[in-house]
């Protein structure tokens, strides 16, 4: 399944940019795919997320992190059952998860 990688990338990438102050913006292309969604510091704590040139949201940085961990986190237990055991990637998402929730206090 892509979309596991692709779990990974957000989550990653999401920790460093929204750990980082001198990051202004962050861009996940999804695997396989066109798709690509770009979020971006406003001043204070406001984040914006484009899709297409279009701006679909703007919150809070600390909901966006709680948001985007509870999406990612419930998506992956729903999904980890139709997995094999050793599948690579159940560590690999378990890992980004495990070290996106403690770096963002979440």
């Amino acid at each position: 399944m892509m979309i596991f990688p692709t779990i990974v990338d957000l989550l990653d990438g999401l920790r460093v940019f929204l750990k980082d102050k001198k990051i202004k913006q962050y861009k996940l292309v999804c695997a396989d795919s066109s798709f690509a969604i770009f979020f971006m510091k406003k001043k204070g704590s406001e984040i914006c997320i484009k899709v297409d040139d279009k701006i679909v949201s703007e919150l809070n940085e600390k909901l966006l992190a709680k948001q985007i961990y509870k999406s990612c986190d419930n998506f992956f237990l729903e999904k980890k059952i139709y997995m094999s055991e050793n599948d690579p990637l159940i560590e690999d998402v378990e890992a980004a998860l495990s070290s996106y929730k403690i770096s963002l206090n979440i």
